[in-house]
């Protein structure tokens, strides 16, 4: 095993040192152990003049962490090379260095020689060698620790918000159903106060006043109903275009004049599985802020593509897996928003509007619609200039199918080589679109909606077989029985579970032993071909 980091660091100085003291004629030896110290060394190792940070010597492993070789560093110094994303990080150590002495764990982003960025943590001394004031820095390349880092701060934040949003909802929920049966008490008596009335009468004003409020409260009521997720949608193909020619429609004849609407949409992008009303919601619900955002006029601009994301995609801590979407937007040219007020736009009852001129509840029910449709939604904005709102809607299954675009679109390395999987799913539905999906891309199939089939195939094959997809819960024999007599079998056999739980990859470990993959349904069909792939991939421990 390698030294520490600091210990390392140590011991390449304290060998530099006892190379300065050593007459010449006694270097050889301890030439040779110094050299081979430095040169196997994991971390990247460099020698540096003090004054103007020359480079004396470096090994391999900084070579490869800034991507020059040698030839290209000795004699150069570090801003010759232009090695420091940011001068004042590099004059703070140097500084440092020259008042105490040495710096540690210190995190610095380098530019390679290719224009790529690396992050990495820096801990160096000074001393004299050879006649000169020098530094001799050791760096770990910790990119990768600060990726993995990054994206788990991410899902942190995007659990945080969605149990926010979850436990809003429900609030939301309780609220509007306890207030509905108030607003029904309150409609059903000034109805009945409405039928011994006519115009003119005494009271008839203030009847009809209260009819209008109720009325009012109740359109309230379903907006927080369709936040809490609990009113039923009807879900359809639905081509997102002919959405946003028909909403495009009615804004065209309630918003100002002032407003120019203008509309970029590409042809032929693939269905999507939604409630046609909904999505008019949310483009109206869309449009009417923009429209709001614009007092004096400006445009608005409705949009539509079809995007293939190779990776999955972080922004706002919001997370899109890799797939299909049909994209939506809804851009304005308007007063834009600060980013203390995107923190909390989609939160029921936030409102940046003047008093009585907002619920606060029109994002609410966009996002809530959104999540509802299995989308996601991203906003962009910029105080002074503008902001544009993009809806990301998985495309519906069957497109994927009937789309010869998406088959060559599915990265390569995704694709099988002939190896065969076996899928147990009681869901024939489930069973048959995954299996298309797995022999249209490069797998042999062996399929049943039964546990014990699925067993007796398993006992019959199990030399053939690359990797099992088992349901969580079938009946009969379940997930976990089926996986304990597979292992039974064959302790290495490599098996995914699925199953509409959202329970992740570590529960279902916890419940049901060691699985290799995880996929939550409803997943796409390129969900399961990287689950699949990374699974296959992985050597049997």
């Amino acid at each position: 095993m390698f030294m520490g980091f600091d210990e390392h660091l140590g011991a390449i100085v304290k060998a530099m040192e006892k190379l300065s003291e050593r007459p010449q004629e006694k270097l050889g030896e301890s030439e040779e152990k110094y050299r081979k110290t430095f040169e196997s060394s994991p971390y990247a190792i460099t020698v540096s003049t003090l004054d103007d940070g020359r480079f004396i010597d470096v090994n391999e492993a900084f070579c490869g962490l800034c991507g020059y070789n040698k030839k290209e560093i000795i004699g150069k110094r570090d801003v010759d090379l232009n090695l420091y994303t940011n001068s004042i990080d590099r004059d703070v150590v140097y500084e440092s260095l020259r008042l105490k002495g040495e710096v540690t764990n210190i995190e610095l982003i380098y530019r390679r020689k290719d224009g790529q960025t690396v992050t990495g943590l820096l801990s160096a001394r000074r001393l004299r060698y050879k006649g000169q004031e020098c530094i001799v820095a050791l760096v770990i390349d910790i990119t990768e620790q600060k990726r993995l880092q990054e994206e788990m701060e991410n899902l942190e934040a995007q659990l945080r918000q969605a149990q926010k949003m979850e436990a809003i909802g429900a609030l939301a929920g309780g609220i509007a159903h306890d207030f509905r049966n108030i607003l029904q008490a309150i409609l059903g008596c000034s109805d009945l106060l409405a039928f011994d009335l006519k115009e003119g009468d005494k009271g008839y004003e203030e009847v009809k006043e209260i009819q209008k409020a109720a009325k009012r409260g109740s359109e309230l009521t379903h907006q927080l109903l369709t936040f809490s997720r609990k009113v039923r949608s009807k879900f359809r193909p639905v081509d997102i275009n002919d959405e946003i020619h028909n909403a495009a429609k009615l804004l065209g004849r309630t918003l100002p004049k002032t407003i120019q609407i203008d509309m970029h949409l590409q042809e032929d992008i693939p269905k999507i599985e939604a409630d046609p009303a909904q999505i008019e919601q949310v483009l109206l619900n869309l449009a009417i802020n923009a429209k709001d955002a614009m007092p004096n006029g400006g445009k608005l601009i409705l949009s539509s593509e079809c995007v293939v994301l190779k990776e999955d995609l972080w922004k706002r801590n919001i997370r899109i897996r890799a797939g299909r979407y049909a994209v939506f937007g809804v851009s304005d040219t308007g007063q834009g928003i600060d980013s203390e007020a995107m923190e909390h736009i989609f939160e029921p009852f936030y409102t940046t509007k003047g008093a009585g001129k907002g619920t606060g509840l029109g994002l609410a029910m966009v996002y809530a619609i959104v999540k509802n449709h299995r989308g996601h939604i991203l906003c962009e904005s910029e105080v002074g200039k503008g902001t544009c709102f993009k809806v990301y809607m998985p495309v519906l299954q069957a497109e994927l199918y009937d789309n010869k675009v998406f088959e060559k679109e599915i990265r390569k390395e995704l694709r099988g080589k002939g190896e065969t999987v076996l899928m147990v799913d009681d869901d024939r539905a489930t069973l048959s679109i995954a299996a298309k999906g797995l022999a249209r891309f490069g797998y042999k199939v062996l399929k049943t909606h039964s546990g014990v089939e699925g067993l007796e195939i398993f006992a019959h094959m199990r030399d053939e077989i690359d990797v099992v997809i088992l349901d969580y819960m079938m009946p009969g024999i379940d997930g976990l029985s089926l996986l304990k007599k597979i292992r039974h079998m064959n302790p290495d056999a490599k098996v995914i579970i699925s199953s509409g739980y959202p329970f992740g990859k570590n529960k279902v470990s916890e419940i049901l032993g060691s699985v290799h993959g995880f996929l939550e349904k409803p997943f796409q069909i390129e969900d399961m071909l990287s689950s699949i792939r990374e699974v296959i991939d992985q050597p049997i421990k």
